[in-house]
């Protein structure tokens, strides 16, 4: 054969494989053309209805946050939202919709300018809108309406795009073979647009689905990552702004949940503290509660509280034996305040940088103090201690709210119970007290067989010295005797005001020697005291003093007190200012 035949024959060989090659190769660009115009208008379809749920979905939220606080903010916000509800609708002839879609569209575009309207409502409400009736029928038309059907347009949209990726691949299998035989560029040719389109569509579609269903099954925390510059990556990042704005809503949703249900603990602990102070009058007990419920309100480890009244001693009281009064006051020093500083620089001490040794190997590791003051003379620091976590501006927040209602509680409790069982004038227990106080010791010394004594005290020339110098300087002269008393008798003694100049004293659990030294260390008292007149010039005061022993003298009530005014009498008989006991006394 010669070489021209041979080249003629190769010639039109080549021809015939030219021929060949273009007529496959145009059949395989058109197929793939055909198969990729599909998915390209199935992934616009996704992106249109995954643009208008999000849209539908941030204009919900944004209703939700304006109802909740209808402020300008979240006005513009709502605003904004619908204009973007009107510009996704105006992007369905970017692509071919089916009859579902166009319906969705229809339905949109018909009522955009009802769903407006109500928009504007409840925007610009008038006096008798019903703001919440125009949200329920927006509820009801728009969002659950559109989203329900965009649903269920989803799945068809996602079943077609796997049906195109099905049938592209169905179709290069059977073409490989042809196209392995017949030129090795149509194999080139094919695997290149098999690669381009695996990797530019199917790959990032199936990524997108994988996502999508960890994303429904609850997991907002994935994020899908396409960087292919087309629908797919609008497509992802729609998605991802929509798991975001459904992840921010949960949280909200999660934090408002949080702070009722501390306001309502917080309210819970308040009200059965506040019932706790109306059935108690013991001021120690209800101050002991009221650091007690102020730990659990902050679930810390321990609780103190120091207490003073205008011309008092501080009271101190502890949930724990562990914390000691010295402990709390070297801390108050620490920070540069004493104890009357403190009270009346009402500032709040949060340290959690301690590192205090209380005993027993235990520590105090933070510490938040709260200065209270009240409408009355009455003020204290409450001390809350070891908090786990440490004490935050929040917890100051707290304590405050429920402390400070607390102790204005507290303080007109005390001061009721002050007006119902003190005298007005000394300070002391007044007389119905006095005769409440006597029956129920008497009945513990009967008890427990132990003496009693009661100590009738009288001032003495009394009237005279009111006749003479008036009585507002003779009320200065009963406080001056009721505050001697008080200060030289034991915390467990009871001193009172028996009526006019008479002072009355309980001392339980004592004997006759010390009840008459009792007597006669009040007396003196009393005479070396300089009482001093308006006029500057100087006077004094003495006083008589009678008193009776249980069992001894009598185990009668009445009989007893009679045996005391007894022995003041009589004290009085022998020349005033002298203590007698009823025993001693000439019958």
């Amino acid at each position: 054969m010669s070489i021209k035949k041979r080249f003629d024959i190769l010639t039109a060989i080549l021809i015939l494989a030219f021929i060949l090659t273009f007529g496959i190769s145009y059949f395989v660009n058109n197929l793939v053309y055909q198969t990729t115009t599909e998915l390209v208008n199935v992934t616009k379809e996704l992106d249109f209805l995954t643009s208008l749920k999000t849209t539908l979905t941030h204009l919900e939220h944004n209703l939700d946050n304006y109802l909740d606080n209808p402020d300008e903010r979240h006005r513009l916000a709502v605003e904004e939202a619908i204009d973007q509800l009107t510009v996704v609708l105006s992007k369905t002839s970017e692509f071919k919709m089916d009859e579902d879609e166009i319906e969705i569209v229809g339905y949109m575009r018909k009522n955009i300018g009802r769903f407006n309207g109500y928009v504007h409502n409840i925007l610009y409400p008038s006096e008798t809108t019903d703001v919440r009736t125009y949200y329920n029928t927006l509820r009801g038309e728009l969002f659950a309406k559109v989203q329900t059907a965009i649903e269920k347009h989803w799945e068809e949209d996602i079943e077609k795009v796997q049906k195109a990726e099905l049938k592209a691949s169905e179709a290069q299998k059977k073409l490989l073979p042809v196209v392995s035989v017949t030129l090795f560029v149509i194999i080139i040719m094919s695997f290149i647009v098999r690669r381009a389109i695996t990797k530019g569509i199917v790959k990032p579609i199936q990524e997108i689905t994988k996502i999508s269903f960890e994303m429904a099954s609850g997991n907002l925390d994935r994020v899908i990552e396409i960087k292919s510059g087309d629908e797919l990556e609008e497509l992802a990042r729609n998605f991802n702004l929509m798991a975001s704005a459904l992840k921010e809503k949960i949280s909200d949703l999660e934090n408002s949940v949080k702070k009722e249900q501390k306001i309502i603990r917080e309210l819970a602990i308040l009200n059965e503290f506040m019932g706790f102070i109306s059935s108690e009058i013991e001021i120690e007990t209800i101050l002991q509660r009221f650091a007690e419920r102020a730990s659990d309100l902050l679930k810390a480890e321990y609780g103190a509280i120091l207490m003073k009244e205008s011309g008092m001693s501080t009271v101190f009281l502890s949930t724990s034996k562990d914390i000691k009064r010295e402990t709390i006051e070297s801390m108050l020093k620490e920070e540069s305040h004493y104890q009357d500083e403190a009270l009346d620089a009402l500032q709040i001490i949060r340290r959690n940088d301690l590192s205090i040794e209380i005993g027993g190997g235990k520590r105090i590791r933070n510490i938040l103090a709260l200065p209270l003051g009240s409408t009355t003379d009455l003020r204290c620091i409450l001390f809350l201690l070891n908090k786990e976590d440490g004490f935050t501006e929040e917890d100051e927040d707290s304590l405050f709210n429920f402390a400070f209602q607390g102790f204005q509680t507290i303080a007109l409790q005390y001061e009721l119970a002050k007006l119902a069982t003190t005298d007005g004038l000394t300070g002391l227990y007044n007389h119905r007290m006095f005769q409440e106080r006597l029956t129920e010791e008497i009945s513990r010394a009967k008890r427990y067989k132990r003496k009693l004594f009661v100590l009738m005290i009288d001032i003495d020339y009394f009237k005279k010295f009111n006749d003479n110098y008036g009585h507002q300087t003779g009320d200065e002269v009963l406080k001056t005797v009721a505050r001697l008393i008080k200060e030289n008798v034991r915390s467990v003694d009871f001193p009172a005001r028996y009526g006019g100049e008479e002072f009355v004293l309980i001392l339980p659990e004592t004997d006759c020697e010390h009840a008459y030294n009792v007597g006669e260390r009040i007396r003196k008292k009393v005479e070396s005291y300089p009482f001093y007149l308006k006029d500057g010039s100087k006077v004094t005061i003495t006083v008589s003093i009678g008193i009776a022993c249980y069992p001894y003298d009598t185990e009668d009530k009445t009989e007893l007190l009679k045996m005391a005014d007894a022995a003041l009498y009589y004290a009085k008989q022998k020349g005033r200012n002298r203590v007698y006991l009823y025993r001693d006394i000439e019958k």
